[in-house]
């Protein structure tokens, strides 16, 4: 690339409201940010998008110093300010931010100095800024336009090891002509850097390590993935925000752009998405339509389809789970229906998980029971999970139903059939 760097004059900057002054100190940020992994929030005057710790590629030579955590915009009508917090700072010269502004068709199909990262033509950006220690050994603003990197008169960068920020202000003007309330898409991605001007060398140490989210995506580490998965893997930007800003005294406002994520559809696959229904999922990202659960699946709306629960089925065909009728159970995940409680177990509720065994003095002779039966009278059912009860024996009684033994007959009375409910007095002149 060409070794010179050209200044781009811009018009002076007059603080209408909420301007920041560009120190690396971020106290004077004070909006409150979304509770929500890669969801975004209007806070006061600041437009605030809610990354993740530790969810950035973790090849070799990439490091915490281009974990991106959160991103702020705002603007006094006359410059657009940002704050963007990284995980951990541990040198100002290792940090390298590369923001892409669209605002109308066409544009560079890269992020990010040579890097070979591309970007989704509908997100592809006009104007581009790489905020990085450079060859002055200082935080600066670089900006591309043409084949060739400029500094711009009016702007300023701040990168603090000591609260692990980085701040800059850049003239709307030099935003490809935004103002106080235009639209425009913004993409953002970090790398490790290397010292220097872009012009001079390639400023991207590495490849890309962390980019934004947004809503859908995965919420690594605790899944396992990273920025890897949810946005890098492809070597494109697929995701940014459609930013609004309105006016120097209100914060902007954003809608996710780019990629439908996944279990959303539009009809080009691109933002703005519609979460699937119920039962239903996409296959992947950019999807025009969503596809019904398989068998033994469900899903709420806008989720993946997941097997279904212990003590539920599913038939497929988007019908998602349901809950096993009484006398039957499914002890697993994912069936596709229930089985029948065997002879001896019942189930008296729906959605059983397993089927119980009948109580001792009690039984169930067929499947599908949903109680048991007590034993009449002159009979006794000794274990649980008993199919039939058994006669009380000679000399043995059982005066009420549900027994779980038979009592002997007391001195001077007997029994001499099986399965009596009572003994009989012993006759004049015979004992017992």
């Amino acid at each position: 690339m060409l070794r010179a760097l050209v200044l781009v004059l811009a018009l002076p900057l007059v603080a209408v409201a909420g301007p920041r002054t560009v120190d690396g100190d971020p106290s004077d940020w004070n909006g409150t940010p979304p509770t929500g992994v890669h969801q975004a929030a209007t806070s006061g005057d600041e437009w605030i998008l809610r990354g993740v710790a530790g969810d950035r590629r973790t090849d070799p030579g990439m490091t915490s110093d281009a974990d991106l955590v959160e991103l702020r915009l705002t603007t006094d009508g006359t410059a657009l300010f940002g704050l963007v917090r990284l995980a951990d700072i541990t040198a100002a010269n290792a940090v390298h931010l590369a923001l892409g502004f669209d605002t109308t068709a066409g544009g560079q199909n890269f992020l990010g100095d040579q890097n070979p990262l591309t970007v989704r033509t509908s997100l592809r950006p006009e104007r581009q800024l790489a905020i990085h220690v450079a060859g002055s050994g200082n935080a600066e603003i670089e900006w591309f336009d043409s084949g060739t990197w400029y500094a711009i008169v009016g702007s300023a960068a701040s990168i603090s090891v000591t609260n692990d920020v980085v701040e800059f202000r850049v003239p709307l003007a030099d935003l490809n002509g935004l103002t106080a309330t235009s639209t425009f898409t913004l993409t953002a991605v970090t790398f490790n850097n290397a010292q220097g001007w872009n012009n001079d060398i390639d400023t991207t140490a590495t490849q890309a390590v962390d980019a934004l989210g947004v809503p859908g995506q995965a919420a690594p580490p605790a899944n396992g993935n990273n920025a890897w998965e949810r946005e890098l893997s492809n070597g494109t930007i697929d995701v940014g925000w459609r930013v609004t800003l309105t006016g120097a005294t209100a914060g902007p406002t954003a809608v996710p752009a780019g990629e439908c994520q996944e279990n959303t559809t539009s009809s080009t696959g691109e933002a703005p998405c519609t979460a699937c229904a119920a039962n239903t999922a996409t296959i992947g990202r950019g999807e025009t339509q969503c596809v019904p659960c398989v068998a033994g699946e469900g899903s709420d709306a806008g989720q993946s389809c997941a097997l279904c629960a212990p003590g539920g089925f599913g038939l497929g065909g988007g019908l998602g789970c349901a809950s096993c009728n009484p006398g039957t159970q499914a002890p697993d995940a994912g069936l596709t229906s229930c089985e029948a409680c065997a002879p001896g177990r019942f189930a008296g509720q729906s959605g059983a998980v397993t089927c119980s065994e009948c109580s001792t003095g009690s039984f169930s002779a067929v499947s599908g029971a949903t109680s048991c039966t007590a034993c009449a009278a002159g009979r006794f059912a000794a274990t649980t999970g008993s199919t039939a009860c058994t006669e009380c024996s000679v000399g043995t009684f059982a005066a009420s139903t549900g027994a779980s033994s038979c009592v002997p007959c007391p001195l001077g009375r007997f029994a001499d059939t099986t399965g009596s409910t009572s003994c009989q007095d012993c006759a004049a002149g015979t004992f017992a």
